[in-house]
């Protein structure tokens, strides 16, 4: 298991690891590769359309950057993104597709906690390193629900990437994709990911600018995506916050999204 070391992913991977049966449990490695896009000096400020203006003297305005290379001062670009996620995928998962080769799909498993945008361009990255050259858009896959899931089924070029019955996703209730409309209840998960997926290839504004000269040869494809079958039945707590007794560890919604650390122990911002 791999995770973003900002709070909002590591306390969402640390409740998946505690939960995980198997004795021993599976390694839980922090990684700032798989962060959420820095904005820069744009973090925590109101956005404004792109070629905004300020209205009065002195006024800061942060117009949202275009393009792929356009970045806020001090922040990311989408393409500087791409390629730090792809940096997480060659680090951390080629070894594995190289040890596991052969294998059946569901026998290795290898986790990402990460961020919407960052999970994203990680799909975007893993396409752009497959043989066929296939270039997914990562704007197709964003807008994931917090805690919402997606599997991916990766290997070898030459490996079948059949997978079994236990991975295929059956929702309670049919999904809606906007590509396709209603989907029934037979493997909606797939069959949604392989309309997003098919879509996102006619396009080339996710194209990798990271050489993958000394990687081996890579096929995937989406099997599920946006699950969130999890959240069914959650409440929010009536009243909100106010109406709770004051807890010391509560730590300001934005220091939580921000990565912030608790006073006096050792934080990874």
């Amino acid at each position: 298991m791999y995770t973003s070391d900002l709070k909002r992913a590591l306390w969402t991977a640390q409740q998946i690891h505690a939960h995980q049966l198997q004795d021993p449990k599976p390694s839980l490695i922090e990684t700032d590769l798989i962060r959420e896009q820095h904005f820069g000096e744009a973090e925590s400020q109101h956005w404004a359309p792109p070629g905004a203006q300020p209205r009065n003297p002195g006024q800061k305005v942060y117009p949202v950057p275009e393009g792929r290379d356009g970045r806020f001062d001090g922040g990311e670009s989408p393409n500087d993104v791409r390629r730090r996620v792809g940096e997480a995928f060659d680090t951390f998962v080629v070894p594995h597709l190289e040890k596991s080769k052969g294998k059946r799909p569901g026998e290795v498993n290898i986790v990402f906690v990460s961020h919407g945008i960052a999970i994203a361009e990680t799909i975007g990255a893993i396409f752009a390193r497959c043989v066929d050259g296939k270039n997914a858009d990562p704007d197709t896959w964003r807008g994931l629900k917090n805690t919402a899931w997606t599997r991916l089924v990766i290997g070898l070029e030459g490996e079948e990437l059949d997978y079994p019955e236990e991975l295929l996703v059956h929702p309670a209730k049919p999904l809606t994709s906007k590509l396709i409309g209603d989907v029934p209840n037979v493997d909606s998960g797939e069959m949604i990911a392989t309309a997003v997926e098919e879509a996102s290839h006619h396009g080339t504004s996710g194209k990798s600018e990271v050489s993958t000269q000394a990687l081996p040869s890579i096929i995937a494809k989406v099997v599920a995506v946006n699950q969130y079958d999890h959240l069914e039945g959650i409440i929010r707590q009536k009243g909100g916050i106010g109406s709770a007794a004051h807890d010391d560890k509560q730590k300001a919604i934005t220091d939580f999204f921000g990565g912030g650390g608790a006073k006096g122990g050792s934080s990874k911002i």
